[in-house]
């Protein structure tokens, strides 16, 4: 399946991500998915992107915070997300 078409469990409204800067993984946060109460805090998906037709159900980060995640973009070996 396209990472475009990429469908996970308790989906609300998938905004932005960003790439890591080796272009090996893709960091997504899904802007409605706190609001609705579908995950307990702001969360990240991690997906493994340096095989696009072996794509799998991605680890997920929980920051342990309830702001809506937003745009996120990668500096070095941060991520930095306005949440």
């Amino acid at each position: 399946m396209p990472l475009a078409r990429y469908e996970y469990e308790d989906d609300g409204y998938i905004h932005q991500g960003w790439l890591t800067p080796d272009q090996q993984y893709f960091l997504h946060n899904d802007e409605l998915d706190e609001e609705f109460g579908q995950v307990a805090g702001t969360t990240d998906r991690i997906f493994d992107v340096r095989d696009l037709d072996t794509l799998s159900e991605p680890p997920h980060v929980n920051h342990g915070t309830t702001s809506i995640g937003h745009n996120e973009y990668t500096e070095g070996r941060y991520l930095h997300a306005a949440n």
